[in-house]
């Protein structure tokens, strides 16, 4: 059942970026991508790894993150932060630090980024595709 789950969510991020992408194109036509630096959506990252990182970046030069929400979910709880910028706030990493430290065995955090609002130089406003990422302890 879990494994039905973890792939309807998938699916369905999947689904949301291709149906997003029409909301997120940039100048010119060229679509505004949210990324973290060396991964691609639906990767696995060692939690090792995801706590040296400090921010999501673009491809578009003329957009800058205004706000996006972070959650995870584990045994059936999700967590969610709010940040207002394009960095991994430090609620974010201290609840990943206390994921680390719980003796409690888990194979794989389902971490989802998404209403990642964009805001450009002239002010106009954009929403990028979610973004989801495997942690592995």
């Amino acid at each position: 059942m879990k494994r039905v789950i973890v792939i309807f969510v998938i699916l369905m991020a999947t689904y949301g970026a291709k149906c997003q992408e029409q909301l997120s194109r940039g100048i010119n036509n060229e679509a505004v991508a949210v990324r973290i630096d060396g991964y691609k959506t639906n990767d696995t990252i060692k939690l090792d790894d995801f706590l040296r990182l400090s921010e999501l970046s673009l491809n578009n030069k003329e957009y800058s993150i205004a706000s996006y929400k972070f959650s995870y979910t584990k045994h059936g709880v999700t967590k969610e932060v709010v940040a207002k910028s394009n960095e991994l706030t430090d609620t974010i990493m201290y609840n990943l630090r206390e994921e680390k430290n719980d003796k409690k065995y888990y194979s794989v955090l389902l971490v989802h980024i998404d209403n990642i609002k964009l805001k450009s130089k002239d002010g106009s406003k954009k929403v990028a595709p979610p973004l989801t990422y495997f942690i592995k302890k």
